[in-house]
């Protein structure tokens, strides 16, 4: 077997059960980014409701200057996590990922199967930190209204915190186990391979 189209679903599930850290390790970075982004918005609410600040001119024109770039970065960010799947799995893509994979794994000589599981899981951190990255975007313009008192005086300004909430959804609905890696190959690695 020296390609990955060469690899079945059996082999990949083989590849999962000899080594079952893969999901672990894949578990471990799904709370480490929910909870690391989780951890920093209940400290900005915390510190919402300890500050007293008062809506200064120059900080609230801050706020609000953030808050309108906010909305179309998350929407493009967010398209691009849920987009960079398709961009990832291209052919040419998934050949440069293999050869990275290579050297990234030198001396292990990994099989095709565990090639095809760290492709998957450098499409998922990618998508995740891409989402991650608007979340904690969206909680720093939420700390800087908490503490000029802006969120206060406008409290749509909460809205910045709608990116945190797309993030903590996508975490939990793709939350990984066996089935849902082995979901995810079949519909990354078998059917392109039909169409």
């Amino acid at each position: 077997m020296e390609s990955l189209a060469e690899v079945d679903e059996k082999d990949f599930e083989d590849a999962l059960r000899q080594d079952p850290q893969h999901v672990r390790m894949l578990r471990i970075l799904y709370m480490a980014f929910g909870g690391g982004v989780l951890l920093f918005a209940a400290i900005v609410i915390g510190l919402f409701y300890t500050s007293v600040g008062n809506a200064e001119g120059e900080r609230h024109g801050i706020v609000r200057l953030l808050s309108s770039v906010h909305l179309p970065m998350a929407l493009g960010l967010w398209l691009a996590a849920f987009m960079s799947g398709n961009f990832f799995y291209s052919p040419g893509n998934l050949k440069r990922a293999v050869n990275m994979s290579m050297s990234t794994l030198s001396g292990l000589d990994p099989t095709p199967a565990q090639k095809c599981l760290f492709v998957i899981r450098m499409a998922i951190i990618l998508r995740i930190a891409l989402l991650e990255g608007v979340a904690l975007f969206g909680i720093v313009i939420c700390l800087l209204g908490a503490n000029s008192g802006a969120l206060r005086e406008n409290p749509i300004y909460w809205l910045n915190l709608s990116s945190t909430g797309v993030l903590v959804l996508s975490l939990a609905l793709t939350f990984p186990s066996h089935p849902r890696l082995i979901e995810l190959f079949r519909y990354r690695f078998v059917t392109t391979r039909a169409t």
